[in-house]
């Protein structure tokens, strides 16, 4: 295949479809990296799905690094754009996925939290609130991980206020949820009830929308 926008979409359409086959779908990902050298766009989505993909198709740590690395290039040279906040978010709450995350990619919690403040920056300069309140609350995400519980406390709980804003009903319950675990973690167990409460209640919604919805 050529390196043209319309090749390497395709390579990544075919990754994406053959997801439920790790190796298949690393090979299709790993030509459109290839494929993409002049389009940063493009190969930046391929290399955040092979970031995600070596959860389910471990990877030699060198090559992890090598698609980090290059994908924070490309972070620098794609301009602004919800798809480049989005990157920056699916790459932070992979890399918090994968056991010592910071040996695999030699990283320390504050390159995460550079990431998480650029997404920030981003989504407010693009008065994006749904994609704020998801970054505030990879935020929460990010504390929640590293067993500081006040912060994940706070930033889950302006999450959840600006999710409510924007009627997200599916960044409603992730938050709910999340706000359980970490009020649960902190021995808050009366209100971690509630929000699992809560976050049950919006499932419910979601589930009654679905349902309701023609074929």
């Amino acid at each position: 295949l050529k390196d043209t926008p319309e090749s390497v979409q395709s390579l990544l359409s075919l990754g994406h479809l053959t997801w439920d086959n790790p190796l298949q779908s690393f090979n299709y990902f790993y030509q459109a990296v290839v494929a993409a050298k002049d389009l940063p766009e493009l190969q930046m989505e391929a290399q955040v799905n092979l970031i995600r993909l070596a959860l389910r198709f471990p990877r030699p740590v060198p090559q992890l690094t090598q698609f980090y690395q290059g994908l924070q290039e490309n972070l620098k040279t794609v301009p602004l754009s919800r798809s480049r906040v989005f990157a920056r978010l699916n790459t932070t709450e992979t890399i918090l996925q994968f056991p010592e995350w910071d040996k695999v990619f030699s990283l320390t919690p504050q390159d995460l939290q550079t990431l998480l403040q650029e997404s920030l920056a981003d989504s407010r300069t693009l008065h994006d609130r749904c994609l704020e309140s998801y970054t505030l609350g990879m935020w929460g995400n990010f504390y929640e991980r590293t067993e500081h519980w006040s912060e994940a406390q706070h930033y889950t709980e302006q999450a959840l206020g600006l999710t409510a804003q924007v009627n997200d009903s599916v960044g409603l319950y992730q938050w709910q949820w999340q706000l359980g675990r970490v009020l649960a973690a902190s021995q808050q167990q009366a209100a971690a009830e509630k929000s699992y409460g809560q976050a049950i209640e919006t499932l419910r919604g979601l589930r009654t929308d679905l349902a309701n919805l023609s074929s």
